[in-house]
């Protein structure tokens, strides 16, 4: 799918009048919108959703609705975009019977659709870009709404933004900065919408935030950016939200005086002065941009800063004597006056917002204390800053930690990812968007922060004075050298700061060599935020994440500029990852020390010097045997692992691999205790070691050159009570400890009845469109917050409750722990009435909505109750799905199937028992569950739907839903599935109501004839089943052999015959009879993928067709506007990822 964010920033009016002549900035308070579209082939569903989190609006409406209206035969595309307006306006009215909250009542909720349908609707009949599929667009602001700041200026520019980078990404043009055309058409687009829809034609806000920076107008609006420093101010909220009751206009037509005109005169004189002071600015940090002097708080700066203070606030005085102010205005100027700074409104017809210009040698300290003074009037105050960028946009990228598993860097070891990360954020800024040049670094975790001129950096790396020619070493050494020069800036860069000075070596190191080699373009603003969970210095791997984060930034910044889009890197940081590793997972306990000094390990080096003897050589050599042995294991295991699995059996933890773990422990130890002669060791080290040898495990350091961390690892069989003692006991030594937590996947496929009739013979398959399922829980001693997050993203559902809630209602004395499954039903229903006021997005009028949250607590709560499951910690469970949502192919049925897999193996995991194939009993379990919860909650009692997901395959079932047979030695079959555009239930009720009807001999006919067709179908895969089993005696491995190629075409006779038979018992749509008639004229066979829904039909393809065949096919269902979509059935059921 499409995703993408944007932004825009607010505005404040630093001098003049609107129409007048004025100096106007960016405001770095933003609107930010993400946009994420979905491809009809991934949601059958047509939507449009809207989420505007500010002023809480949402609303879903069918993408349909949408077509009808303005796409149609009843709309002339021929409309001006007044007329265009009033449809809109029109459409809207019709918008009350949706899921949602829309009030029509509330002003901001009509005016916000109308500026979103006018946009929509004008930018693709401008640039006719296709709507065809369902998207969301959400939308949230930090700017306050009706104070002057202009904050539907920035929505516009968002949505203007929003729907012009969605035109190009049709095109395949992708831009990750706008250029100047694309801003100019964003911001005519956007003055068009607030003109019409806010009756507002101020160019001066719509420019602004298109374009950002400090800008003047003249009268005839034309302007001119200035290239100044960022300008702090304070931000202050009088306590007055109303509009100031007279607008200058009006002050003037009622009072026609030479005293108003003198003042209207004076405000444009200090308009003047006011940009010529910006212009004297803008010449002094050119001056000494080339005369390379870089503080920007000069005198000669600084003497400017205060004209421009003196110039707001003689501003302010002249709105005053026009009885543009408020009491409360007067007094936050007033204390902004007695601290020799400048207060104005941030517009001048809204009494909302003060803002105060601060003089770059203003210290923290005293916008501090100047912040407290507001307070105590109770004014809230907030520092902000102006000259910001226009619309923009950035991505992320992360990397994992690092554990040693056993032996020593420069010899042979064996080494782990650790999923704790390091995150780092990258924005850029054209030129034309923000008119300064900078680099700027936000290392939070070091508390890092520094801004430097871009100029600077060209300058040193870039210019005459340096040689490109210089290997690696030669770079280092520049880079050192420019780093020395970087104490004047701003930020609070320490150069007695180890860390702060490595991190910025690495920074530019990387930056450098990268866009040496890469040709990167670096002629604009950039700003570079990495935050991470890794503690630093503790031999968890956080420089290398460090590294890494900012490698793969750069690198991805070449991509970019080259055009090139990946959200999928090769992956960098698996060079940690020994490749035997990957054959089991291994669960750890992490221990800290409290010890946080480093045991370099050119202590190991000296020690060795020192004492050169054959006992420090013994144990060097030692340590290298000890690994090749670990090594050697995981071989083993890995070797154990496939045999097993060879053999069907499931169990991880049986005897074998056992003692395979038990071998890797004591090796551990061995290791740690080697280390421990070499001094690389702690008395702390040492206590938590032998703890864990108390207890038959074993532990060592997490790196050997830094003494911080302790890993202990944990068997496959060792249950949650036998950890937490241990934790207990780490606690108790007042050491923390931290396990891995429970993470897994599993899945569960959809369903396609490839002939006959439910309650009659009949054969289905699973179809390989998954539902996904992964889950996480964390020990309490991991996650201090008690809670279960629920995210269901196929249909927008996300919940997150305390868990104690859960705890309370279902796992105290209010619940009677005999009762049956009716009974626990009818309790989770009335738990899930009382959810309503939690952080989430559940709707209660929702049904999809409610029949999943029912279908997770009480499958939850079941299993628990029936296995004993310990609920004491958080957890988080993510399910989606390919499947679309009452179509027929059983995606109710995937989703519980895979809800009580993720429920039983967490049983599995709690008992020490880790599998990753179901065995035949665990599989009856999940699907008894699977059938109760589908029978109570969406009232099917279909076994055939419960079988296909849990087992998979091609299954055969005769009346009363009886599996009577299985096709594990077919092969795969390959179909080509449409979607009809018709999503009406057509239900099996349907023909028994025509039986009923209609007793009649043709009635009684048609269905003894599909039983018949059905028993033929089972036959022919019979015969498929012997040819294959031939086939394979004999070593031949062509499946598009003549025999078989013919039994395909039997196969898809007989479908062709059971649709026919189908149609006419009136269970066939027009739509679905022109599929199958495309598919027959192709030597196809065509039927409904499920007799109960009309939905989706499915093709049965020849092993023979070739891909060309294929996707020409898919080229006419496309020319009569079908989708397609290629797949296959006979896959594997419920199983772990």
């Amino acid at each position: 799918m499409y995703r993408f964010k944007v932004s825009a920033p607010g505005t404040v009016l630093l001098c003049g009048e609107y129409n007048k002549s004025c100096v106007a900035a960016g405001l770095d308070m933003r609107t930010v919108l993400t946009f994420s579209s979905f491809p009809t082939e991934v949601v059958p569903r047509d939507f449009i959703e809207i989420k505007f989190f500010s002023i809480r609006l949402h609303m879903k409406i069918p993408l349909r609705i949408f077509l009808l209206h303005f796409h149609k035969k009843n709309y002339d595309p021929t409309h001006n975009r007044e007329q265009l307006f009033q449809s809109v306006k029109n459409f809207i009215k019709f918008l009350t019977g949706f899921p949602g909250n829309y009030d029509p009542n509330n002003h901001a909720h009509q005016l916000s659709l109308q500026a979103f349908f006018f946009l929509l609707v004008t930018i693709s009949y401008q640039k006719d870009f296709i709507i065809k599929s369902s998207f969301i667009v959400k939308l949230s602001s930090k700017l306050p709404i009706g104070v002057g700041l202009g904050s539907s200026a920035s929505f516009v520019v968002c949505l203007a933004a929003c729907f012009w980078r969605w035109y190009l990404l049709q095109q395949g043009t992708v831009r990750y900065i706008f250029n100047s055309t694309d801003l100019t058409y964003i911001m005519e687009s956007a003055l068009f919408c607030e003109y019409i829809v806010y009756t507002s034609s101020n160019l001066i806000n719509i420019s602004i935030s298109t374009s950002g920076v400090v800008t003047e107008f003249n009268e005839e609006m034309s302007k001119n950016s200035f290239d100044v420093p960022s300008m702090k101010i304070l931000l202050v909220f009088s306590n007055v939200s109303k509009k100031i009751e007279k607008s200058i206009k009006i002050i003037v037509e009622e009072n026609l005086s030479f005293y108003v005109d003198l003042i209207l005169n004076r405000i444009e004189t200090i308009s003047q002065k006011f940009i010529q002071t910006l212009q004297k600015i803008n010449e002094e940090t050119v001056s000494l941009k080339q005369q390379e002097i870089v503080e920007i708080n000069s005198v000669c700066l600084i003497n400017y800063y205060k004209d421009l203070v003196d110039l707001i606030q003689m501003n302010q005085g002249l709105l005053k004597a026009l009885g543009t102010s408020h009491p409360n205005i007067d007094g936050i100027c007033s204390i902004a006056r007695d601290s020799s700074l400048g207060a104005k409104i941030t517009a001048s017809c809204v009494g909302g917002y003060v803002f105060i210009l601060l003089l770059p040698s203003n210290s923290d300290e005293y916008i501090q204390d100047l912040i407290k003074i507001f307070e105590s009037h109770n004014y809230s105050t907030k520092i902000a800053s102006l000259n910001c960028s226009g619309v923009m946009y950035r991505f992320k990228v992360s990397a994992p930690g690092t554990v040693l598993l056993c032996g020593e860097y420069n010899k042979s070891c064996a080494a782990a990812d650790l999923d704790m990360r390091t995150v780092l954020t990258f924005s850029s800024f054209p030129t034309e968007v923000v008119r300064k040049d900078f680099i700027e670094i936000k290392f939070s975790s070091i508390r890092l922060h520094m801004k430097i001129p871009l100029r600077i950096f060209l300058l040193h790396f870039f210019q005459e004075n340096y040689d490109w020619t210089r290997n690696p070493r030669q770079v280092f050494e520049s880079v050192k050298n420019f780093i020395e020069f970087l104490t004047g800036f701003p930020g609070n860069y320490d150069l007695d700061n180890r860390a702060h000075q490595l991190s910025l070596e690495a920074f530019f190191f990387l930056l450098v060599t990268i866009s040496y080699e890469k040709n990167i373009i670096i002629n604009s603003s950039f700003v570079v935020e990495i935050s991470s969970e890794l503690p630093i210095g503790e031999g968890l791997g956080s420089s290398a994440s460090f590294v890494v984060c900012l490698a793969a930034c750069f690198f991805r910044w070449n991509l970019l500029q080259k055009g090139t889009v990946r959200y999928i890197f090769n992956p960098i940081d698996l060079i940690y990852i020994m490749k035997y590793a990957s054959a089991c997972d291994m669960k750890i306990l992490l221990v800290f020390s409290n010890v946080s000094q480093k045991i370099e390990q050119n202590k190991v080096e000296i020690k060795v010097k020192k004492h050169l003897s054959s006992s420090v050589d013994s144990i060097l050599n030692s340590i290298e045997t000890i690994s090749k042995k670990f090594i050697q294991t995981l071989k083993e295991i890995k070797t154990e692992m496939l045999s097993l699995r060879q053999q069907e059996i499931f169990e991880i933890n049986s005897v074998g691999l056992i003692n395979y773990y038990k071998n890797l422990m004591d090796l551990i130890h061995i290791n740690q205790g080697l280390l421990r002669a070499l001094g690389t060791s702690h008395p702390n080290l040492d206590i938590i070691c032998t703890i864990a040898r108390d207890f038959s495990l074993g532990a060592k350091i997490a790196a050997n050159r830094k003494s911080g961390y302790v890993f202990t690892l944990l068997l496959a069989s060792t249950s949650d009570e036998y950890i937490q003692d241990l934790i207990k006991i780490f606690e108790s030594h007042n050491f923390t400890a931290k396990i891995v937590m429970y993470r897994f996947k599993v899945s569960a496929p959809g369903m396609v009845l490839l002939c006959g009739e439910y309650k009659k013979s009949c054969v289905a398959a699973g179809l390989d469109m998954r539902t996904a399922l992964t889950f996480s829980s964390f020990p309490t001693k991991a996650v201090q917050k008690d809670f279960i997050d629920i995210k269901f993203s196929s249909i927008r559902l996300h919940m997150k409750i305390p868990l104690r809630i859960f705890l309370l209602y279902f796992c105290k004395k209010n619940y009677d722990w005999t009762r049956n499954t009716r009974q626990l039903f009818e309790s989770v229903k009335n738990f899930i009435k009382f959810l309503t006021g939690f952080s989430s997005s559940y709707e209660p009028n929702n049904l999809v909505h409610q029949l999943s949250l029912q279908a997770f607590f009480f499958l939850l709560v079941i299993i628990s109750y029936q296995k004993n499951i310990i609920i004491n910690s958080s957890f988080v469970v993510k399910l989606s799905s390919e499947l679309p949502i009452g179509e027929g192919l059983g995606s109710s049925t995937s989703f519980i199937v895979c809800l009580a897999a993720c429920f039983f193996r967490w049983y599995l995991l709690q008992k020490g028992r880790v599998r990753y194939i179901f065995t035949p009993t665990d599989l009856t379990y999940i699907a008894e569950n699977a059938f109760t919860c589908e029978y109570l909650i969406f009232n099917s009692s279909y076994l055939i739907n419960i079988a296909i997901s849990t087992s998979g395959m091609v299954q055969v079932f005769e009346e009363g839903n009886q599996m009577v047979n299985f096709f594990s030695n077919l092969p795969s079959m390959k179909i080509l599935l449409i979607f009809s555009n018709v999503s009406q239930k057509i239900g099996q009720m349907k023909v028994e109501m025509i039986v009923k009807e209609q007793l009649s001999s043709s009635v009684d006919v048609i269905v003894n004839s599909i039983e018949i067709i059905s028993k033929k179908f089972i036959q022919t895969l019979k015969e498929m089943k012997k040819e294959m089993l031939f086939l394979r005696r004999q070593e031949i491995v062509e499946i598009n052999s003549v025999r078989l190629t013919n039994y395909y075409k039997d196969l898809m006779n007989l479908i062709h015959m059971n649709q026919g038979l189908l149609k006419a018992l009136g269970m066939v749509h027009p739509n679905i009879h022109t599929i199958c008639a495309i598919a027959r004229d192709s030597s196809l066979g065509a039927e409904i993928a499920a007799n109960r829904g009309g939905g989706y039909a499915f093709i049965l393809l020849l092993p023979s067709n070739s891909d060309e065949y294929i996707q020409d096919l898919i080229k006419i269902f496309k020319s009569h506007n079908f989708t397609a979509k290629v797949t296959s059935l006979n896959c594997s059921g419920v199983r772990v990822e």
